[in-house]
């Protein structure tokens, strides 16, 4: 697949996303609305940390993100390999998707995505790669989803707890490695702060818990 090719079929699913969250009519009959719906259910089952509404959000979050006048400029940074290289991709489940922009890049990089997603978060990659599957039979070479063991692969990014982080790196030592262990942030106010500021800073703490 050429690079623009790729990025059609992101900004299809960056406007179907933008319809299913404004509930547009007119994709209420697309067999893939369903499919959504069921998979948004099934992900708010497995983890008792998502509801509906940051689904929701992240998903209207991609949707602004997946427009070819953002993707554009975003994959001119990104360079790509004359030949396709394998990369291992662990995601975590702490945030819906969270592991959706690692896949992009390694995507937009012209390598394959050897995904092993978290049981936290499953449901909503599937959909995703069941849609871009639907909408070309070409990604099939860029994208697996690995219920096993990771193996064969040329470069690994992995993100977890700060023991599953430990046991990653030495795991893949022996190849070129992105690891994630746990972060935390501080935010320091002043008083000066206006209630706008207030209201972001509390969206940010508890949108996702």
């Amino acid at each position: 697949m050429q690079k623009n090719e790729k990025i059609k079929v992101l900004c299809q699913l960056g406007f179907f996303f933008d319809s299913f969250c404004n509930n547009h009519a007119e994709i209420k009959d697309n067999k893939f609305y369903n499919k959504l719906d069921l998979a948004i259910n099934d992900a708010i089952a497995s983890n008792p940390y998502f509801e509906k509404q940051n689904i929701i959000y992240n998903l209207s979050y991609w949707a602004k993100i997946l427009q070819e006048n953002v993707l554009e400029p975003f994959s001119s940074k990104i360079s790509e390999n004359k030949k396709i290289k394998s990369i291992g991709i662990i995601m975590a489940g702490n945030i819906p998707l969270v592991g959706f922009h690692d896949f992009l890049c390694v995507f937009l990089s012209g390598n394959k995505s050897d995904i092993k997603l978290s049981k936290k978060d499953s449901h909503l990659f599937t959909f995703i790669y069941g849609f871009l599957k639907e909408h070309t039979s070409d990604i099939k070479e860029y994208v697996e989803i690995n219920d096993n063991i990771l193996q064969d692969y040329d470069a690994v990014i992995a993100t977890g707890n700060d023991l599953s982080a430990n046991q990653f790196k030495k795991y893949f030592d022996k190849v070129p490695n992105i690891i994630r262990n746990s972060r935390f942030s501080v935010g320091l106010l002043n008083g000066d702060e206006s209630d706008h500021d207030l209201k972001k800073l509390s969206f940010d703490i508890f949108m996702y818990y």
